[in-house]
């Protein structure tokens, strides 16, 4: 842990490495999970001491967290939750170090566990039994079990709604959406031997956005009257998609490469940009909802300023980019490349359509990278030399270096900023 203005290490947890940690929302603890090792703590932020250790004998079976959807503590930051490959989920109280429940329902493997937006109930997916459980967070009790009913046995959480009235499940065969205080399924999204990729609520909780992989399609879907809005045909196998700040647009990506821009109020596409794409799987509005960032399978990078309809940073890489990340602002973009002699590591202007400058020159490989949340620093790693480094966002003035007494920056080695 480091203090991101002096430039001061704070702390290093060594005992066990952790390979997964994560600040409570209120930033005052750490969960710490080495998964192969069975270690689980909770460090505290002002005396760096661990305050909570969990022992082998607190779960049963080894620990099977899914790491790209991993939310562990509820939002009040009192309890976090793990679940193991017996499919047993512990909710562990953090004020009495107890756990307060132990949730046994599912058989195998666990693919997800979200709380609700509320911290009342939670959510899981069994990926090997096809079940989606509802939980009440406080007693441990199951109000109701549903079978995935999807095409094969796997099943998908689509998380909840933003007011968590409402959460979706996904599979091979289309998405479901349930009403959460009566488990009555509201919508049925059928796609025939098509996997639902994507399903995105929109800002307000009104709308979902859902792709399909084979049948290549996108449809809205208004979430309150359960109506299919609107249906877009003529993908290539929709994948990466995303809604706009304003929530009047969406943008899918296909197969093929196209980017298509899709007005949701009338269901009309308004333009559809080929640029020099290969399967775009990322797909991100900026902040500002002025420009749309494409990532496609080809490692090339487009930004396209909506206003103009017009692409203005076409770049091809040599391989291996990492996904693009926006300045808060929207102004800027970074991204990193890892190939060999070809590493890079590049911040663009958006609006110029230019290249701003290229920190490849003073660092020699560089990986991970991430804005602080006021835009104003920039974090990102150096695989070569071991080093952290954190810049100046407005003059690009190297701040601090940090160097490791190990062996442990490598591309896979993330940095975050705390909230504040």
């Amino acid at each position: 842990i480091w203090d991101s203005f002096s430039g001061e290490e704070l702390v290093r947890i060594t005992e066990g490495a952790p390979v997964l940690a994560s600040w409570s929302p209120d930033e005052r603890s750490i969960l710490a999970i080495n998964v192969e090792d069975l270690i689980v703590k909770v460090w505290e932020s002002e005396t760096w001491s661990a305050s909570i250790t969990l022992k082998k004998e607190n779960f049963e079976g080894a620990l099977d967290i899914n790491k790209r959807s991993w939310q562990p503590w509820s939002p009040s930051g009192d309890c976090f939750l793990i679940f193991t490959a017996v499919g047993q989920i512990i909710i562990w109280d953090t004020r009495t170090d107890e756990a307060l429940h132990t949730l046994s329902g599912h058989q195998g493997g666990i693919n997800q566990a979200y709380w609700s937006p509320d911290g009342e109930l939670i959510l899981s997916a069994g990926w090997d039994d096809g079940k989606v459980i509802i939980w009440n967070a406080r007693d441990g009790e199951v109000i109701y079990s549903l079978p995935g009913d999807f095409e094969d046995v796997h099943v998908a959480a689509g998380n909840w709604s933003p007011s968590g009235d409402r959460f979706a499940t996904r599979g091979r065969g289309g998405a479901k959406v349930y009403d959460t205080s009566t488990g009555q399924q509201v919508l049925t999204i059928s796609t025939p031997q098509v996997f639902c990729f994507r399903v995105i609520w929109s800002p307000d909780g009104t709308r979902l956005l859902t792709t399909g992989v084979e049948d290549g399609t996108a449809r809205i879907w208004d979430t309150n009257s359960v109506q299919e809005l609107h249906t877009m045909t003529g993908l290539v196998q929709g994948r990466g998609s995303d809604w706009s700040p304003a929530e009047n647009l969406a943008a899918i990506g296909g197969h093929d490469g196209l980017v298509h821009l899709w007005d949701v109020v009338s269901g009309q596409e308004v333009n559809k940009f080929s640029g020099t794409l290969e399967a775009p799987y990322h797909i991100a509005f900026s902040p500002n909802g002025e420009r749309l960032l494409t990532l496609g399978a080809s490692h090339t990078v487009n930004i396209y300023d909506l206003s103009e309809a017009h692409i203005n940073i076409p770049m091809k890489t040599y391989g291996g980019i990492s996904i693009p990340a926006w300045s808060p602002g929207g102004v800027h973009l970074a991204f990193s490349t890892g190939f060999s002699a070809n590493y890079t590591l590049k911040i663009w202007d958006a609006a110029r359509g230019k290249e701003l400058i290229d920190l490849s020159d003073q660092i020699g490989a560089p990986g991970s990278f991430a804005w602080s949340p006021s835009g104003d620093r920039f974090l990102s790693t150096d695989e070569e030399h071991n080093t952290v480094h954190i810049w100046d966002a407005a003059t690009w003035e190297l701040l601090f270096t940090f160097t490791a007494r190990e062996d442990i920056v490598d591309r896979w080695f993330i940095g975050d900023w705390s909230p504040d």
